[in-house]
């Protein structure tokens, strides 16, 4: 008889050692999810930074949060100044060819062209400049005021 009653206590165990394991396993995905950045679209962060940044000339931002890019994503001047709501030729993406000093465009700040990114059109040209992302990619996007034009650059993580 006591043998009986022993094994129905072992299921009650088992059963009591899965509930605790759940609940450590729960304990441990919340801690977890605190880790995760959180990823932002290069668009809304390029836009805010202009946002941020248009009050006061001379002012900059780097991005809180990264940003990831995908590859095939194009953006464009335009297409950022139309949302932002600024002058397309007051926005320009910092790479090579931006050369506008380093507090507008420091070293690291930058759109690559050929590694990361495919850059056409420079500062200040009549078309606007563009990118396009050659592979996934992470990174803080940087907004600079220099006297009312928006320089944008990237820094992978």
């Amino acid at each position: 008889m006591l043998n009986e009653r022993g094994q129905a206590f072992d299921a009650f165990k088992l059963l009591i050692a899965a509930v605790v394991a759940g609940a450590i396993l729960v304990i441990i995905l919340g801690m977890l999810q605190g880790f995760i950045i959180p990823v932002g679209q290069p668009m809304s962060v390029m836009t805010q930074g202009i946002s941020t940044t248009s009050k006061a000339a001379g002012s900059g931002t780097v991005s809180p949060q990264a940003v990831k890019f995908v590859k095939g994503d194009i953006l464009s001047t335009d297409g950022v100044a139309d949302q932002a709501g600024v002058n397309k030729n007051r926005v320009c993406f910092c790479n090579s060819t931006t050369i506008d000093g380093a507090k507008a465009c420091p070293a690291g700040y930058v759109f690559d062209n050929g590694t990361y990114f495919t850059v056409l059109g420079k500062c200040g040209g009549t078309t606007g400049m563009s990118i396009e992302a050659l592979e996934d990619i992470n990174g803080k996007i940087r907004v600079y005021n220099k006297e009312g034009t928006f320089y944008i650059g990237f820094k992978p993580s």
